[in-house]
């Protein structure tokens, strides 16, 4: 699954995760790799506001 599928489910740790390892396997001077971060911090952002099952 991709990071964008997992977006659209509401999985944000799992779309963080994602972006993240496709940064990894970037050169560091591509320019697709500020946007991919950008969306790793949105993704962080959306988990920490999700309501977790207290039980």
């Amino acid at each position: 699954m991709n990071a964008n599928q997992q977006e659209q489910e509401f999985k944000w740790l799992e779309a963080a995760k994602t972006y993240e390892q496709e940064i990894e396997l970037k050169d560091e001077q591509d320019l697709t790799v500020p946007e991919l971060w950008e969306r790793v911090g949105a993704c962080y952002g959306m988990a920490s506001r999700q309501a977790q099952d207290l039980e």
